[in-house]
């Protein structure tokens, strides 16, 4: 009986998120794909694996009407424990699943003398989640 209720909760759980929009959460921060602007920028360089990090991520948040949900999603991004990411494969599968589509990405400081890099990826919402 016991396990019958947990997979009528997981059940529940999916149906809801699948018609309520695509959600991320993690300890006490949740995110909704329909709380996000049409593009993110994300930035990430390469330097936090010298740190013993994975990739740092940066999203540009202040200001912006979107700035509560931009840096709850760049604290997620950033937890290890959840996402797992330590490179920028596993950066562009999590945004897929959470509900963007890649666009394109560009060198920030391109100088070929520089030890340092960052690279701004463009992500756009998918289709059946744009207003």
């Amino acid at each position: 009986m016991k396990n019958l209720k947990v997979i009528v909760t997981i059940y529940a759980t999916i149906v809801a998120s699948s018609l309520f929009g695509q959600t991320l959460s993690s300890n006490d921060k949740t995110v909704k794909v329909d709380e996000f602007p049409e593009y993110i920028i994300i930035n990430c360089d390469n330097v936090s694996p010298v740190l013993g990090k994975s990739i740092r991520i940066v999203i540009q948040a202040k200001n912006s009407e979107f700035e509560k949900p931009l840096k709850d999603l760049q604290d997620l991004l950033e937890d290890n424990k959840y996402l797992k990411i330590s490179n920028q494969t596993d950066l562009l599968n999590a945004m897929s699943r959470l509900g963007f589509d890649y666009l394109d990405a560009f060198l920030q400081n391109p100088r070929a003398d520089s030890s340092f890099s960052r690279t701004g990826f463009v992500f756009r919402k998918k289709e059946k989640y744009r207003n």
